[in-house]
């Protein structure tokens, strides 16, 4: 068809620079006939034929585009979010770590001027055009702006390892919250079905003091205690050793983290629930626009 249609091109084409109007004539009769021949195509194609190559045409591109959307976000979340832990590991203060890395998140999201992404229309038209202001006044805040403007590639990389920097810290950091609040190991630890026989099972034991035996579990004589101070060094030289050479999200998911606290389903989801809606109030109360 496309053969065709260039072949009829040419002559059309010749046909204008010769003034033929039979040659035209006969070109406007075999364009018809195409045209003809495309509708009766048409019209034998089948309502599932119709309807797949609308879906293979219109509809695979945005799924394909979705996907590998959402396989670059939590590679990128697992990157950040590991590096992040790694460096944590045996951090006496890890929540102001944690607060100290969403500050700086903040300067590098506010340095780039991507934090200006996420405000509504007006207040980055606002913005915008203050910032020209400050930019007439040598101020140092609006030259670093347009050198970011003029390295979109530079400033694409910051903004975006500033957000995921705050995305690990929130998520540390909401969690955090949420255990402090909704916690009910001592409960659970009351009502486990060992406590009525007055055995103390590895569950409990584990849930309790994080799965070691602690040096008050030892036997009054010496080599009994020296046996567990030796096992307890080995056991936590063992922790270390493969806490080093695997992911921290892979090692809390086959070792389990003995410090998080227990939450019930029901608890957590309540949590949750309440917390999308007080982020939906506000975002709307901030005119928070999402095409933007």
């Amino acid at each position: 068809r496309a053969v065709r249609k260039a072949s009829i091109k040419k002559l059309e084409s010749d046909a204008l620079k010769k003034n033929d109007k039979d040659l035209l004539k006969e070109l406007d009769e075999i364009r018809a006939s195409n045209k003809l021949f495309a509708d009766e195509e048409a019209d034998a194609m089948t309502d599932t034929e119709s309807w797949f190559m609308f879906e293979y045409s219109h509809t695979l591109p945005g799924f394909c585009i979705l996907i590998l959307y959402c396989i670059c976000h939590m590679s990128m979340y697992e990157v950040v979010c590991n590096f992040v832990e790694q460096w944590m590991y045996d951090t006496d203060y890890e929540d102001a770590a944690y607060v100290g890395i969403f500050l700086f998140a903040l300067f590098l999201i506010r340095l780039s001027g991507g934090i200006w992404d996420w405000v509504d229309k007006d207040s980055y038209n606002s913005a915008k055009f203050d910032t020209h202001n400050r930019l007439r006044l040598n101020k140092l805040d609006a030259q670093v702006l347009l050198w970011f403007k003029r390295h979109e590639r530079t400033r694409f990389f910051v903004t975006y390892l500033a957000f995921y920097l705050m995305l690990v810290c929130v998520n540390k950091l909401h969690d955090r919250f949420g255990e402090l609040v909704l916690d009910r190991k001592a409960h659970l630890l009351a009502n486990l079905p060992s406590r009525n026989s007055g055995v103390e099972t590895l569950v409990a034991r584990r849930l309790k003091e994080g799965g070691s035996l602690n040096y008050s579990q030892c036997e009054s004589w010496d080599d009994a205690c020296l046996r567990t101070q030796r096992w307890e060094k080995l056991d936590n030289a063992d922790e270390e050793y493969v806490f080093g050479r695997i992911t921290p999200s892979t090692f809390y998911r086959v070792m389990g983290d003995i410090e998080g606290a227990l939450v019930p389903v029901p608890h957590a989801f309540a949590y949750h629930v309440v917390c999308i809606g007080v982020a939906m109030f506000f975002l709307g109360k901030m005119n928070f626009d999402v095409d933007h």
